[in-house]
């Protein structure tokens, strides 16, 4: 499943039952870019995740990418509310279809990680949030893990050293 497509149109909206909580999402995403996807995660991507939940599967690769560069990005600094958002849409989407969630795991898995590695850069506490990490272990009964091996290095990172060569 390619995550790189064009705007969603709206027989992909209605291409599943229609319900008050699809409208909702198709209220604040139909017709939107990524770009402008990504502005409604950065006003609060907590609110606009659970639009995500309701998404249908035709259209839910598109503002999952959205949703990932996000909460890879600088501008999701302290957004613990979204990092743990984020969690909580795979897991809930992951019960309600496995099978999508499985298709998209080679995209979502680093973003997981990178959640899990940076709980502190999110200014999520693991007295209120729980362990991160641990959250997203939960995950093995799908069959599904996040490979550690890259937890190291995360885009951000990347994004200030290239500021200091300038």
């Amino acid at each position: 499943m390619t995550l790189d497509r064009s705007i969603p149109i709206e027989s992909e909206w209605r291409s599943e039952s229609w319900d008050i909580d699809v409208d909702s999402a198709f209220e604040h995403f139909g017709g939107k870019s990524k770009e402008e996807a990504m502005e409604l995660f950065q006003k609060d991507a907590a609110r606009y995740q659970e639009d995500l939940l309701y998404t249908p599967s035709a259209c839910f690769p598109y503002y999952l990418d959205a949703c990932m560069t996000y909460l890879r990005s600088r501008a999701a600094d302290g957004d613990a509310e979204g990092a743990a958002g984020f969690i909580s849409l795979i897991t809930e989407r992951a019960r309600e279809n496995p099978d999508e969630v499985r298709d998209l795991w080679p995209e979502i898995s680093p973003t997981l990680r990178h959640i899990a590695v940076n709980q502190e850069h999110f200014g999520a506490d693991e007295e209120n949030f729980g362990s991160f990490h641990d959250q997203i272990e939960s995950m093995s009964w799908m069959g599904l893990s996040v490979d550690d091996e890259e937890s190291e290095s995360y885009e951000f990172e990347v994004e200030e050293e290239n500021e200091e060569e300038d």
